[in-house]
C-alpha cells in the first residue's frame, strides 16, 4: 500500500478500532517488507513506521532500519524521512547508540557541495536527540565545521549543535569558548545570534571563561548601536526595527556577561569600566528612543524595552554607580543616567 493510501484510511476510519486494525494490518506489512533484502523501498516503509509512531504505536523493532536508511539515503528526501524518524524514536540502548552516533558520524562529514543540506540534517538532529554520551563523540567534529571556515548556512547549524552539546554536557565549555569568541565578531547576523546563545550557555556552565569573552562586550555595544542607528535595512527590517531578534540575543548575552565580569572582578573589564558604562547608558538610552517613537512597530519595540528592563534588573548596581573614597553614597553618571531616565518615562 502506497503511504498516501495508507494514510487516507486511517483518516476515514470511522472508529477507533477500525484505525487501530488498519495500522497493525499494515505494521505487520512493514515488518514481513523488511525482512526482504531490498533497500529501494525502505524510505517508504520507514514513514509508515513514522506516521504510526505519530499515531501513538510502538515502531522501536524498526530503529535499526531506521539508522540504516541514514546510511544508505541517497536522495535528500530520503534522508530527511531517515532523520526524522530517528528523532522521533530515539534509543539510548547501548548496541542502538553505536548505530546511531556512526550515522551521524558519517553525515557530519562534508566533502562536497552536494553535502552542504546532509550535514545540516546530521547536526539539526545533533540538536534534538544529543545526551551526555554522545556529546563527548560529536564535539570534535562540530567544532571543526564552525572553525574551519564552512559556509555560514552550515556555521550557524554548527553553532546551535554546539548549544546542544554544552547543554548536555557543561563540561566541554572550555572547548568551545574561541569559536564562541569568533562568531561574535562574524559578518552575519545569523552566526551572531547563535554565538550569543553559545556564549549564554558557556557562561551559565562555567562563569570563569568570562575572562575570555569580556573583550566581546564594548563589541557588541557596537554591533547594538549599529542596528539601533539603522533606518533602512532591507533584508533584516522588521516593522522599523533592525534584526530585533538579533538584537534581543545581544541584550541576553551583555546581561549574563556583565553578571559574570562582576563575579569574577574580570581585568579586561573592569578598567575599561568607566567608559564602556558611558558608552552602555548612551546606547540603551538611544534603544529606547526608538521604541518609544511612532514610526515603529509599537509590539516589537515593546519586547525590546522588556529585554532592556530585564537586563537592567539583572545588572549588579555597581555599573551604573561608583563609590567614591570621601563619600560613603554612591554617585551616579552625570550625564548618561538622567537622560536614560527620561527615555524611561517616555515610554
Amino acid at each position: 500500500m502506497e503511504l498516501s493510501n495508507f494514510i487516507r484510511r486511517v483518516r476515514t476510519s470511522r472508529t477507533s478500532t477500525q484505525m487501530r486494525e488498519v495500522i497493525e494490518v499494515e505494521l505487520a506489512n512493514v515488518r514481513a517488507e523488511l525482512k526482504k533484502p531490498r533497500t529501494d523501498e525502505l524510505a517508504q516503509l520507514v514513514a509508515k513506521m513514522t506516521c504510526a509512531y505519530l499515531w501513538g504505536f510502538n515502531v522501536s523493532w524498526g530503529y535499526v532500519h531506521m539508522c540504516t536508511l541514514c546510511s544508505v539515503a541517497k536522495m535528500h528526501a530520503e534522508k530527511r524521512i531517515a532523520y526524522l524518524a530517528l528523532t522521533l524514536s530515539y534509543a539510548e540502548a547501548t548496541q542502538l547508540f553505536s548505530l546511531t552516533t556512526n550515522a551521524l558520524a558519517k553525515d557530519l562529514v562534508e566533502d562536497n557541495v552536494s553535502t552542504h543540506y546532509k550535514v545540516s540534517l546530521a547536526l539539526t538532529t545533533i540538536c534534538t536527540i544529543c545526551s551526555k554520551e554522545a556529546a563527548p563523540v560529536f564535539s570534535t567534529r562540530v567544532y571543526e565545521l564552525i572553525s574551519g571556515g564552512s559556509s555560514i548556512y552550515l556555521r550557524k547549524k554548527a553553532i546551535m549543535a554546539a548549544c546542544a552539546i554544552l547543554q548536555a554536557c557543561p563540561d566541554l565549555s572550555p572547548r568551545f569558548v574561541d569559536v564562541c569568541s569568533a562568531s561574535l565578531s562574524d559578518k552575519a547576523h545569523s552566526v551572531v545570534l547563535a554565538g550569543c546563545e553559545l556564549g549564554i550557555i558557556i557562561l551559565s556552565a562555567n562563569e570563569e571563561l568570562i575572562h575570555k569573552l569580556a573583550h566581546k562586550i564594548y563589541h557588541l555595544l557596537k554591533v547594538l548601536n549599529k542596528l539601533c542607528a539603522v533606518t533602512t535595512f532591507p533584508d533584516h527590517n522588521v516593522g522599523g526595527f533592525c534584526d530585533p531578534l538579533l538584537q534581543q540575543a545581544i541584550l541576553r548575552f551583555l546581561g549574563r556577561a556583565i553578571r559574570a565580569a562582576f563575579s569574577y572582578n574580570c581585568t579586561i573589564f573592569l578598567d575599561t569600566l568607566p567608559s564602556l558604562r558611558r558608552y552602555f547608558l548612551s546606547v540603551f538610552s538611544s534603544i529606547l528612543e526608538k521604541c518609544s517613537s511612532t514610526t515603529v512597530s509599537r509590539n516589537i519595540g515593546l519586547s525590546i524595552c522588556a529585554q532592556v528592563f530585564t537586563l537592567f534588573s539583572e545588572i549588579p548596581d555597581s555599573f551604573f554607580f561608583e563609590k567614591t573614597a570621601h563619600l560613603s553614597e554612591t554617585i551616579p553618571e552625570e550625564e548618561a543616567l538622567p537622560n536614560l531616565v527620561m527615555s524611561f518615562m517616555r515610554l
